[in-house]
């Protein structure tokens, strides 16, 4: 899997996207298993503490990009989270990965083309 991370900074406002673009050999795990999900919010670690988003579950593969802003013209911290968030996030989508990575590699079904 790929991660790709754009960050902005618009009118004191930090955004950050996250994109991820799966191997075929990981859409083949999914396909089988299932595609992850993440939590692109609940408990974020930010230095020696923490902050809490609200949850929101989004596919590892089809919920990409995974978006967050947050607006430094009401929070001082909001770029140090934007970093935080990023890094929690990639940290969540490894996991995911390494979880679906870790079963038993799918069976492809055998196909006979016959001609008639």
């Amino acid at each position: 899997m790929v991660i790709t991370t754009t960050k902005t900074l618009t009118r004191n406002v930090s955004k950050a996207s996250i994109a991820t673009e799966c191997s075929s050999r990981e859409i083949t795990f999914m396909d089988a298993y299932g595609e992850p999900m993440v939590n692109a919010g609940g408990t974020i670690p930010i230095e020696e503490s923490s902050y809490i988003l609200p949850d929101r579950q989004v596919f590892m593969r089809n919920g990409s990009p995974i978006e967050q802003n947050f607006d430094g013209n009401v929070d001082e911290q909001a770029a140090a989270k934007l970093t935080a968030w990023v890094a929690e996030i990639i940290v969540r989508l490894t996991a995911a990965k390494t979880t679906l990575m870790a079963k038993p590699t799918p069976q492809t079904p055998n196909v006979v083309v016959q001609e008639v």
